[in-house]
């Protein structure tokens, strides 16, 4: 057993774990060593105690195993302290001098971000300064004497420092340039000035002939519609005094009509319309109210005929129901003389049936003895005589 750490196994005596761990020989030889003793054990089942012996040695291996586990976290957690100690270390260095190095080099820091401020300054106003693309011979001229005035407001003086004969350059020519540009420009305008008064005059003079050949027109469509608006009116009259005569000889689209609706067209429905007829308009009343008076004159010839012929039909009505009446009385009486006849035939025929029945059941009892009677009726001999069973 090891001193060190109680295994059941054998692994050197004496020696540090933690130096066993960090020598790849000693470990595996250690290693072999347990397999080789345990692999040696021979198993024996067949009792308690061999089947205790096994779990013992298995017990060992896991301990063994345990300890040197154990030792290698130990190794471990020292190592990590020295290591932690170190990094803390290292960071204070580098906190420390990056902040003298910044501490040091701002001075410069400053003057070269200064100086590349003013450099990209300077590079872009000269660049503003030689942009002639800003506008050219077909831009207004408002935008290109807005940037003319802007340019020749702008100092080229010592403030430009090294570019200053750059900037005075750029700036003679950009004025150059924008001075031809606004010479073109205004003649292009004042040319398109002069020829939008040349369309305009043109186009005022096209308008007043649109307007003079649209009020003839006008006036032209004005009497046309009024033309037809006549015949139209002319053409109303025309149906509505068609309509009206149609009326008096008791018709209404070709089709017989009632007085009632006649007289109802006439008096209520066609006033109104006849008033929208103008000229016409009386004219056509006086025609609506003679037709009135003709239909009216009519309807009463008609009434006082119909009430003649209604009379006449109800005298002729009377005298064929008296005689209707009278052929059905004699009908009557003949009808049940019949039925009295023909029920007194029935009942002697219904009695001669019976009576011949009654004789052939008599007939066919007459031979057979009283006690053998029913054997006959059971047997069916007897006949009209059927017993149900």
């Amino acid at each position: 057993m090891n001193a060190e750490t109680g295994t059941a196994l054998a692994i050197p005596v004496g020696v540090s774990l933690v130096s066993l761990l960090q020598k790849e020989d000693a470990l595996e030889a250690a290693l072999k060593h347990i397999e080789d003793e345990a692999r040696s054990h021979a198993p024996d089942l067949t009792s308690a105690k061999g089947r205790k012996a096994i779990a013992s040695l298995a017990y060992s291996i896991a301990r063994s195993k345990t300890a040197l586990d154990d030792a290698g976290k130990e190794a471990n957690a020292d190592l990590r302290t020295k290591i932690n100690a170190v990094d803390e270390q290292r960071r204070k260095v580098r906190e420390r001098l990056d902040a003298l190095k910044s501490e040091i080099r701002k001075p410069l820091d400053d003057w070269e971000a200064a100086e590349e401020k003013r450099l990209a300054d300077l590079r872009a106003a000269l660049a503003k300064l030689q942009d002639t693309g800003r506008a050219d011979a077909l831009s207004p001229s408002a935008q290109i004497r807005e940037i003319l005035e802007e340019i020749e407001a702008t100092k080229t003086g010592p403030e430009w420092d090294e570019f200053q004969e750059l900037a005075a350059a750029a700036k003679e020519k950009a004025i150059d340039k924008f001075n031809a540009d606004l010479r073109a420009a205004e003649k292009r305008e004042a040319e398109a000035e002069e020829l939008a008064r040349l369309r305009a005059a043109e186009e005022e003079r096209k308008a007043k002939e649109e307007a003079e050949r649209a009020e003839r027109e006008h006036i032209a469509q004005e009497e046309a519609e009024a033309a037809a608006a006549a015949k139209r009116l002319e053409e109303r009259a025309a149906n509505a005094r068609a309509y009206i005569n149609q009326i008096g000889v008791g018709l209404i689209g070709g089709k017989p009509q009632s007085f009632g609706i006649l007289i109802y067209e006439l008096e209520s429905k066609l006033p109104p319309l006849i008033d929208d007829l103008c000229d016409h308009a009386p004219a056509l009343h006086e025609l609506r109210v003679a037709t009135l008076a003709s239909v009216n004159e009519k309807m009463e010839r008609k009434r006082v005929d119909d009430a003649a012929a209604e009379e006449q039909r109800a005298k002729e009505a009377a005298e064929t129901a008296a005689r209707e009446a009278k052929e059905a009385e004699r009908q009557r009486l003949a009808e049940e003389a019949k039925a009295r006849d023909e029920a007194e035939a029935k009942r002697r025929s219904d009695e001669a049936h019976r009576n011949r029945i009654l004789k052939e059941i008599t007939e066919a009892l007459m031979p057979i003895p009283r006690d053998a009677i029913p054997h006959a009726l059971l047997d069916g001999r007897i006949p009209h005589v059927k017993v149900l069973i």
